[in-house]
């Protein structure tokens, strides 16, 4: 039975994916591949204002080199977004409205040479972007695999802070999701809410959790699907 490990954290849990004996690296390199039937226009943006530029990725597995981030003074490592945008001209570099983009927020550990990323559809039809680590390869491809995500999406005042992990399995895998929250970044709130529930379709949630940080919950997936 393949395991997923999710770590949700409150800005970061990087220490998680950082290899022992991780060498210097002075630049890291972005690839995506795209395994959809079209073409897809895609770009990131990183910490300290970085945005790469957009790129028409080929369809069928096409893969692109799009971007170098130099590690300096300031960090390239973190959270960054990464964005397939549908739209006319990939190469108009202009405000896009929300419903012709999908956005996924991935962590950079440190110590990371180089980066894949990697557009698929889900079962349902929507856009999904994922990352794939060095030595893991994808979910399907180990025993045990484990990603980051980050919350904290500035909620307007009053308002609590939602965000929305999306992430495929099998049927009869084994998911564990932990939050925790990361003292040194200055987090606000010590408790969350952890609803787990399948993308499409509706239904019950498989689980609803209200605890302080940090926890953990696992669930074993009964149907291949996306869930969120």
């Amino acid at each position: 039975m393949n395991k997923i490990i999710i770590f949700v954290c409150a800005v970061s849990c990087l220490g998680a994916l950082l290899p022992k004996g991780a060498l210097a690296v002075y630049e890291i390199e972005f690839y995506v591949t795209n395994q959809t039937n079209s073409e897809k226009c895609f770009e990131c943006t990183g910490p300290f204002s970085r945005h790469t530029p957009r790129v028409l990725v080929p369809a069928g597995g096409g893969t692109s080199y799009f971007y170098t981030a130099a590690v300096g003074q300031f960090s390239p490592y973190g959270t960054w977004y990464c964005s397939v945008i549908f739209t006319d001209s990939c190469f108009d570099e202009g405000p896009v409205p929300e419903d012709e983009i999908v956005t996924q927020g991935i962590a950079i550990p440190p110590g990371t040479a180089s980066v894949s990323l990697q557009i698929s559809e889900g079962r349902f039809g929507d856009t999904l972007i994922s990352v794939i680590f060095p030595g893991l390869g994808t979910v399907a491809d180990v025993a045990d695999a484990s990603v980051t995500s980050f919350l904290g999406d500035d909620p307007r005042p009053g308002r609590g802070d939602n965000d929305t992990f999306s992430f495929e399995a099998e049927g009869g895998e084994e998911v564990t999701i932990k939050l925790e929250p990361d003292p040194s970044a200055g987090h606000v709130g010590e408790g969350a809410t952890l609803r787990l529930r399948p993308a499409q379709g509706g239904g019950s949630p498989l689980l609803v959790r209200s605890e302080k940080l940090p926890f953990e919950a696992t669930v074993t997936i009964a149907e291949a699907g996306t869930y969120q």
